[in-house]
């Protein structure tokens, strides 16, 4: 089965989503299918490249153009998938999707991965928090098969009667480099890694004081 993998990240690994996206791809590979990564790298006119032994096509380097370049991947049978695996796509690409797997009968997989809250973007007029929610809430139903990153998005669309499955984080990367050697001192050391807030967007995806004046709560031997 060939399957199209599609992700607004920069492949194989410049953030969590792509290489969430390539270890999937991984996996699609070792049981017998024939998978394809479209997402954001060094744009060739749409050149199939390879790496790590997992194909893959460049975008239009432009968040704008996302729904033209996975438009002209489909109708110009650059890649006639089997099935459409959509990670994350700006609204008009998801629904442009959504609309051509159903009219050519193309499975459809959304991986569900998150579900912001309006207070995390100060207010629930933000479009990225906005655009989301309509996904969520809208977008995705019963023509879906939906793989969950958590149980609570997994409960959410299991109660819609939407077939959904709980796959948790996946990381497979080779040579992780570590520009800090942390010795066994008997102390809990925390690693972060995602998006924090930055305030002169005013904008909160992960907002860390909250979650640093949390763990002071802790209990000295637990923290």
């Amino acid at each position: 089965m060939k399957i199209l993998l599609i992700h607004t990240g920069y492949y194989p690994d410049k953030d969590a989503g792509a290489i969430r996206v390539t270890t999937f791809a991984k996996m699609l590979k070792n049981i017998g299918h024939e998978p394809i990564v479209a997402c954001y790298g060094k744009f060739d006119n749409y050149k199939i490249e390879t790496i790590d032994e997992i194909n893959y096509v460049s975008l239009i380097p432009r968040f704008r153009n996302f729904k033209k370049s996975v438009k002209e991947l489909l109708c110009n049978k650059i890649i006639v998938p089997d099935l459409i695996w959509i990670y994350w796509a700006p609204f008009p690409a998801f629904i442009y999707l959504k609309k051509y797997a159903i009219k050519h009968k193309i499975s459809l997989i959304h991986d569900s991965v998150e579900w912001y809250s309006a207070q995390g973007f100060m207010g629930k007029f933000k479009y990225t928090y906005m655009e989301r929610n309509l996904v969520n809430k809208y977008v995705i139903n019963k023509k879906f098969n939906v793989i969950s990153i958590s149980n609570y998005l997994n409960n959410y669309y299991s109660n819609k009667k939407i077939n959904s499955i709980v796959v948790p984080v996946l990381m497979n990367v080779k040579n992780i480099k570590c520009d800090k050697n942390i010795e066994n001192d008997g102390k809990i050391h925390l690693l972060y890694a995602g998006s924090p807030a930055n305030s002169k967007e005013k904008r909160m995806k992960d907002d860390l004081l909250t979650l640093l004046n949390c763990l002071s709560t802790l209990e000295n031997n637990l923290c």
